[in-house]
């Protein structure tokens, strides 16, 4: 299973696009970036190191990679800097440093609506859970009454 990280511009709840010319002017300033025109509108950013190369994908607004390194991370939080963005994992958190991660008060919101939800489906799951269990424990006491 793959993690995703982007590179997003948030304004409060709403989400500002990371526009094509942005992109091409903050990749020029990076040495290690180089741009390719990708198919269907989206834009191609790689990063070329001595150990590495990988590809993030500029679509919809953001930057996305699949599973960055160390050193993906430091890139994408420079160039999330030119951008005047951040960066921001699968799991809302926003990375300070490729080793320190917050929450950023624009996710609080997600973040709230994320937790109602997980609460609600452990609060189900639970209910499922004993169910199953009261269901076993009926199962043995009829097999041992009928089996004396």
């Amino acid at each position: 299973m793959s993690y995703l990280v982007r590179i997003l511009r948030t304004k409060g709840k709403n989400q500002e696009p990371i526009s094509r010319t942005e992109v091409e002017k903050a990749v020029g300033f990076i040495p290690s970036l180089k741009i390719r025109q990708a198919p269907n509108e989206c834009l191609e950013i790689l990063f070329m190191d001595d150990d590495q190369e990988a590809v993030l994908m500029w679509k919809d607004g953001e930057i996305l990679v699949k599973n960055p390194e160390r050193e993906m991370l430091q890139v994408m939080l420079d160039l999330a800097t030119k951008l005047n963005a951040r960066v921001r994992g699968d799991e809302l958190e926003t990375y300070r440093t490729p080793e320190q991660t917050f929450c950023h008060p624009d996710d609080f919101a997600s973040l709230e609506v994320s937790w109602r939800i997980n609460r609600k489906a452990n609060r189900k799951q639970w209910l499922l859970n004993g169910a199953i269990f009261v269901g076993f424990i009926l199962l043995a006491l009829l097999v041992n009454y009928f089996s004396r």
